[in-house]
């Protein structure tokens, strides 16, 4: 995944450092969803899909099953498409936190095989 990937996961995990002790506040999915409607905030959506994405690709422990798999082949906005088209399809769900709908956006449409991970 290339270079919005890399500057997507930078802004989440420099948001979470930035809190520092305090609690740090998730994006809900209503939230999320805003920001991916308003072309001034389109930015911010697309660096803290992709970001969530690569947190949760790194951060994972080695030994649980991951939700999702993505080849190398899939494209930055394969994943966009994917994570918004859920938020649309999903407006019941929208008050979850968002990386959580995130990454069951992408178990959706990029399940694990048996033996790819």
């Amino acid at each position: 995944m290339g270079r919005l990937l890399g500057l997507g996961c930078s802004a989440v995990l420099l948001s979470f450092l930035a809190v520092g002790g305090a609690q740090a506040d998730v994006v809900s999915g209503n939230e999320l969803w805003d920001n991916c409607q308003d072309s001034n905030k389109l930015q911010f959506c697309n660096g803290y899909i992709l970001g969530a994405a690569q947190a949760y690709s790194i951060t994972r422990p080695m030994k649980s099953q991951p939700f999702f798999c993505l080849s190398p082949e899939v494209q930055d906005q394969q994943v966009l498409d994917v994570v918004t088209t859920y938020l649309r399809e999903h407006p019941e769900k929208r008050q979850w936190p968002g990386p959580t709908l995130i990454i069951f956006a992408l178990g959706e449409k990029f399940p694990c095989n048996q033996g790819r991970q």
